[in-house]
């Protein structure tokens, strides 16, 4: 874990100001339509290189959630990778969305009822 002292990465902000940005852009509903939770963040994969065929993690916040273990990523055959929320990751959304402003309700009741159903209200 990051040391309390690191303001980025304090016990009050369990995400960095990329990670907020990817969880807000990737869980709002767009369309009207809203994907679960347990879809994930979808990615792509290589089309060519030494990496190919593989998942891309071009996106510094999916790598720096996966390092602290917040996310997992999976490769089903015969679909594209995602990138799910761990139990940190879930509890870690959970201490986020406390705060009204980072996950404002109005546009993700959706995900703080997913939440509440996977982890059972607080």
């Amino acid at each position: 874990m990051f040391p309390p002292t690191d303001p980025e990465h304090s016990d009050s902000t369990p995400f960095t100001a990329a990670e907020r940005r990817l969880i807000r852009t990737e869980f709002r509903a767009r369309g009207g339509q809203t994907d679960p939770l347990h879809d994930g963040i979808w990615l792509h994969r290589w089309a060519a290189g030494p990496h190919k065929g593989q998942p891309t993690l071009n996106r510094t916040a999916i790598r720096t959630l996966l390092e602290r273990g917040l996310i997992e990523i999976v490769d089903p055959p015969g679909r594209l990778p995602f990138a799910c929320f761990t139990r940190a990751g879930l509890d870690a959304l959970r201490q986020r969305a406390r705060d009204r402003r980072s996950l404002p309700p109005d546009q993700y009741a959706h995900r703080l009822a997913e939440l509440d159903a996977q982890l059972g209200p607080e």
